[in-house]
């Protein structure tokens, strides 16, 4: 569009220009083509400057274009993950912190998302059951230990297949024995 209002300004233009010298009364009708012609390869060449910075501006812009666009992408998929902490602690009060970068829904899922962690357990009514973590089982049935969850620091009201998973919130499964 820019160019075709270019195109009909430099037509106009030379028009102009070309009444212009005639009524200035060049001389003769050879000397006013002859005036004209420059006119008209003056404005040629101005457009056509006009037009190639405008291919390159759009060139550019199409260029910013896609690099936001790609930006916003990775932006979009980025929102999904959430920073979260798992702290282990074992029969013994040791504890052991795992940073997890995760799109888990579920603290369950998380657990697959940490490499070094390994968490065994089994589905009942009440959803998954944690029987043991990294190698330490507890055994309710013989002792009263279990794998309890606390959600920053917070006593867990869910079990790990349903207890969601919110960004920058820390985790814990601890090693406990009914009655302490």
């Amino acid at each position: 569009m820019k160019n075709r209002t270019k195109s009909i300004v430099a037509v106009t233009l030379v028009s102009a220009l070309s009444a212009m010298l005639l009524v200035a009364g060049c001389g003769s009708k050879q000397e006013s083509a002859s005036s004209t012609e420059t006119v008209e390869t003056e404005v040629t060449e101005t457009v056509e400057t006009e037009t190639t910075e405008t291919d390159t501006t759009e060139a550019e812009t199409t260029e910013t274009e896609a690099a936001s666009t790609e930006a916003a992408e990775t932006e979009v998929t980025s929102e999904g993950t959430k920073d979260v902490t798992l702290t282990v602690v074992d029969n013994e009060g040791n504890s052991t912190s795992y940073e997890a970068n995760t799109d888990a829904e579920y603290l369950s899922e998380v657990f697959d998302d940490i490499e070094d962690l390994t968490v065994e357990g089994y589905d009942d009514t009440y959803g998954f059951y944690i029987t043991a973590v990294n190698g330490l089982t507890a055994d309710y049935d013989a002792d009263g230990a279990y794998w309890a969850i606390y959600v920053n620091g917070e006593y867990g009201m869910y079990g790990a297949d349903t207890q969601p998973v919110t960004d920058g919130d820390a985790y814990e499964l601890k090693y406990e024995t009914a009655g302490n």
